[in-house]
């Protein structure tokens, strides 16, 4: 099975961050439908950039991923309630994120530009920056195959992306931060997710 990931792998264009995705979702999964069985494909099928409800595979890169999304969110609800100074809320969050200085470092500067657009640059850099590390990192071609797909749908956010689409996803995002937070998802999200170390 390793080989066949492998094979996938070495079969697929390159991808670059200044460049839109050089082929859609639909391509990608039926280029990998010719090298991996139903079930391996379908599991690529269903992992998104987030999901509510936790991973949908049993695979550590998309495990990692959605823990760093997690850790983006708190961090952004923790900006909100300085900003609020509402203190009493931003000392829980920030226990969860002691162990997160990209995701933090990340929203400390996306909050503080002016720009809606550039404060998303400076998060989709972030979330960019991340894959690209656990790519280096990963031992397996399987976790590479989900890398290379979650920096393809990021990607394909990213370059789809206009002025006034990004002012509505950080809006959206503060949004999510403001009512989802402090709920069962982020007070307590090892509950959610396994530890991504495991």
């Amino acid at each position: 099975m390793t080989g066949r990931f492998t094979y996938l792998l070495t079969s697929l264009p390159p991808l670059s961050r200044d460049r839109p995705a050089p082929l859609d979702r639909e391509s990608f999964l039926e280029q990998a439908g010719r090298h991996l069985p139903g079930q391996e494909r379908a599991g690529l099928a269903a992992i998104r950039l987030w999901s509510p409800d936790g991973p949908v595979t049993p695979w550590r890169a998309e495990r990692l991923w959605l823990r760093f999304e997690l850790d983006l969110r708190h961090a952004l609800a923790s900006a909100r309630a300085r900003l609020q100074e509402r203190e009493s809320l931003v000392r829980p969050v920030d226990a969860l994120l002691a162990d997160a200085p990209l995701a933090r470092s990340a929203v400390t500067s996306a909050v503080e530009e002016s720009d809606p657009l550039r404060a998303e640059r400076t998060l989709f850099e972030a979330r960019w920056r991340f894959l690209e590390e656990r790519d280096r990192e990963s031992f397996h071609a399987r976790d590479n195959i989900v890398i290379y797909l979650l920096k393809r749908d990021l990607l394909a956010e990213w370059h789809d992306r206009s002025a006034e689409r990004g002012r509505n996803a950080l809006a959206n995002l503060r949004r999510v931060a403001a009512t989802e937070w402090p709920g069962d998802e982020f007070a307590t999200p090892d509950e959610t997710f396994e530890h991504a170390s495991t």
